[in-house]
């Protein structure tokens, strides 16, 4: 007879697989593709593609971190949490053919909250529009706030509510008055969001080590002279590098150095000490998978000042368990939890408090 430990790992193990066998085999949703960020397919697949490959490949890792993979859906602490994990995992095995993940946000026409956004939020051609075709220069009220910011989109974190979560009375997010470090900051548009949130006694720390990024960042900044943003050019990770931003000529929001690059690098320790902050409340980290070595590199900011997290998880297939079993091993936050912010396999997010 199994001991509970290991029972309960084998029960979650094959209601798992048979809820992939079945989906994989019985489902064909093929309207659950997101034509407006993919327009043009994800990496030469098309709404209709199923890759046996891939899915072989993601099924491997599963099996390899079987133990890992329950741990990490043990450490969650809600219900909608351990679901909505299970949930894209399926979808990273099966595809978006076989599942559809359970999403908080709607964007059907009539859709109130929508509606009411997607008014709102009308934009013009911005000034970098010609070098960097896509950029609009956004200037509207929301929610009682003033968004001024050149980018692509305010959708996800006005709307989709992304580092934001609000969900069964508890909130993880910046809050007036936080120390923010918005870690991936790209052109800014999180950097004001939260700007916006913070308020007069707060301050963000946008930082980013593209050129092309910052000039946008510095753009957005000095038109926003009422929020609290300082751009810090360079990456997050767990050791300091010195260098110049990379120039791409390009605004590439998924930039990864992948050892091309020798960018300028950070500890948020070190940033933390050489800048003297007698706080820090929220950790935004949206930075292509160089996540689990940023938070390496955070681990005495983390201890002392016990930020609110908001960490994307979804780069790589290891993030899933690696992540979340790291910042579960602090045995610091109580709180737990994930949430999704697209149809498709990116955007899944990490919050602790």
């Amino acid at each position: 007879m199994l001991d509970e430990p290991t029972q309960n790992i084998t029960n979650l193990h094959f209601n798992f697989l048979s809820r992939v066998l079945s989906g994989i085999k019985l489902n064909r949703y093929v309207e659950n593709f997101d034509h407006e960020r993919h327009p043009e397919g994800v990496n030469g697949k098309t709404p209709l593609t199923f890759e046996p490959l891939d899915a072989a490949k993601n099924l491997h890792w599963y099996f390899q971190n079987i133990e890992n993979v329950y741990k990490a859906h043990s450490n969650l602490t809600n219900e909608r949490s351990k679901s909505l994990y299970l949930s894209v995992l399926a979808h990273r095995i099966g595809g978006h053919l076989s599942f559809k993940i359970p999403v908080n946000f709607s964007e059907y026409e009539l859709d109130h909250d929508w509606v009411e956004f997607n008014t709102a939020a009308t934009s013009v051609a911005s000034k970098f529009e010609c070098k960097f075709p896509g950029i609009r220069h956004f200037d509207f009220e929301f929610d009682g706030k003033h968004f001024i910011c050149d980018c692509f989109s305010l959708k996800y974190y006005l709307h989709r509510k992304q580092y934001f979560y609000d969900e069964g009375g508890l909130t993880i997010s910046p809050a007036d008055g936080d120390v923010v470090l918005d870690c991936g900051a790209c052109t800014g548009d999180t950097a004001v969001v939260f700007g916006n949130t913070v308020g007069d006694h707060g301050h963000v720390y946008a930082f980013d080590p593209v050129q092309d990024h910052l000039d946008i960042l510095e753009h957005n900044i000095e038109q926003n002279p009422n929020l609290n943003i300082t751009k810090v050019p360079c990456g997050v990770s767990n050791k300091f590098n010195e260098g110049k931003p990379v120039a791409l000529d390009t605004i590439n929001p998924g930039f990864n150095a992948f050892g091309q690059y020798d960018i300028p690098t950070t500890t948020i320790d070190h940033f933390v000490e050489d800048n003297n902050l007698d706080k820090v409340d929220f950790i935004k980290m949206d930075i292509e998978g160089a996540e689990l070595s940023a938070l390496q590199g955070a681990m005495r900011t983390i201890k002392k000042f016990k930020p609110k997290l908001a960490i994307s998880i979804y780069h790589h297939f290891d993030d899933f368990q690696s992540i979340i079993n790291q910042v579960a091993s602090l045995n610091i936050y109580q709180n737990m939890v994930i949430e999704h912010h697209t149809i498709h396999s990116e955007e899944t997010v990490l919050y602790c408090s």
